[in-house]
């Protein structure tokens, strides 16, 4: 499957998430990976169960579901080529430059304007991969709560144009599990290298000064105490300057 050519393409007017709908293919339906697309969600996901809004005809609201011929652990790199093969996109079709927060992120001139999913799951033909990724493209009026927050390109993006580039820039990753595709292009659109952060893991939160990437993806950090963290998941912060 060397293009997204090659993919399945499902288009929805509503739905309710097209992380959830690839969920209900992989489990009713014989293999097949495929690009779900939707005008709109009415219960767009994010990670930690945060919602995304997701309102018609304004973003790029989309999941990939894919099934790897290797094992899960192969794709530990897997969010942060998602977020790359989105910047790229974004880049090629708009000519704007959004920046990384890792792990999955993209922001523009401060503001949060993609947010990526991604998930692994058992099915009946074996373990299924959904990568959902929601960019906003002309969004305007958002939530009181994601005001602040919350942008968009400002850009009349062909959606489903932006969802095949990004498809063609993921599939490889996906098919050699190679962090090499996207290590060098998501180290270059990092923004936290040097910032002062507040991270939130599952063993406490803690202030501390990012210094980079892993080759993996994990993100290094050094506590106020000197300690040095290698975090393979949780949450960063900006700590905000006096």
């Amino acid at each position: 499957m060397p293009k997204s050519q090659s993919l399945r393409v499902l288009r929805y007017e509503r739905i309710d998430s097209t992380n959830l709908e690839a969920r209900r293919l992989a489990a009713n339906e014989p293999p097949q990976s495929t690009l779900i697309i939707a005008r709109e969600q009415s219960a767009g996901r994010g990670r930690m169960d945060r919602s995304f809004y997701s309102p018609a005809d304004t973003g790029l609201y989309m999941t990939l579901l894919y099934y790897p011929d290797r094992p899960i652990s192969e794709l530990s790199g897997l969010t942060c080529a998602a977020a790359l093969a989105s910047a790229l996109a974004i880049e090629q079709q708009s000519g704007l430059s959004p920046r990384i927060k890792w792990v999955n992120d993209l922001y523009l001139d401060g503001k949060k304007v993609c947010g990526i999913l991604c998930e692994s799951f058992g099915t009946p033909h074996g373990t299924a991969i959904s990568v959902g990724i929601g960019i906003n493209l002309t969004t305007k009026d958002f939530p009181d709560a994601l005001g602040s927050i919350a942008g968009s390109l400002q850009r009349p993006i062909d959606p489903e144009q932006l969802a095949q580039l990004i498809c063609d820039s993921l599939l490889p990753y996906l098919q050699s599990g190679d962090n090499t595709l996207w290590l060098s292009g998501y180290r270059e659109r990092f923004m936290l290298r040097g910032v002062r952060v507040n991270c939130m893991t599952s063993g406490g939160t803690f202030p501390a000064t990012v210094l980079d990437i892993t080759d993996e993806g994990a993100l290094t950090v050094q506590a106020d105490d000197g300690k040095m963290h290698i975090l393979y998941a949780g949450e960063v912060a900006h700590i905000p300057l006096l």
